[in-house]
């Protein structure tokens, strides 16, 4: 259980990141 959080928490934060690297190269395209 604590592995399967730990890789959520892992996914969830990299969809994260990459989203927001998208939001500051493409501004205003997507809000």
């Amino acid at each position: 259980m604590s592995d399967n959080k730990l890789k959520l928490w892992y996914n969830y934060m990299r969809i994260k990141r990459v989203l927001s690297g998208n939001n500051k190269s493409k501004r205003g395209v997507l809000v």
